[in-house]
């Protein structure tokens, strides 16, 4: 596009949203402002117009557990009470302590191997090739060195060892 249409379309959109925020403004500040009711004195107003009487209405109390009562019947009206509190007091539970469950058993790994000399040590655990900070069985790598190899489940720590074949 022609840069001259491309600042006119720029012009008309700053303009559009210029007026956007001008309503929005007015409905919000001005707008929503109510004016104090002016007084109407009766023997000033015109006689052609309809008489009323003001009646004073006594508002209505509802019991506080019957606040759906109270709702339907005044829907545009706050409740009194906090939402987030229970409409009735809770009771109070009894709580059972959990059954102890045994301990798991260690898992029956067999290091078949070790390689140290490299960059980052590798251990050979049942036929998979692991590294420092790999999982096997529910248990992290902690440490690999050349006949050992440390692991930790976070509850207890396994130390595996290289057997001698014989």
């Amino acid at each position: 596009m022609p840069k001259m249409k491309v600042d006119q379309i720029k012009k008309y959109i700053v303009i559009g949203l210029s007026l956007v925020l001008v309503i929005v403004g007015y409905f919000r500040l001005i707008h929503g402002k109510t004016q104090p009711e002016e007084k109407i004195n009766p023997s000033l107003s015109d006689s052609s117009a309809p008489a009323f009487e003001m009646q004073i209405v006594e508002p209505v109390t509802w019991p506080q557990e019957d606040w759906h009562a109270r709702l339907a019947a005044e829907p545009m009206r706050p409740l009194k009470r906090d939402i987030f509190l229970p409409a009735k007091p809770l009771k109070s539970v009894k709580v059972k302590p959990a059954a102890k469950i045994p301990p798991k058993p260690a898992p029956k790994l067999k290091l078949r191997g070790t390689v140290v000399g490299a960059d980052e040590p590798i251990a050979i655990i049942d036929d998979q090739f692991i590294r420092t900070n790999d999982s096997i069985a529910g248990y992290k790598v902690i440490w690999i060195g050349p006949k050992m190899v440390v692991l930790d489940s976070g509850e207890k720590k396994l130390i595996l060892e290289l057997m001698q074949n014989d």
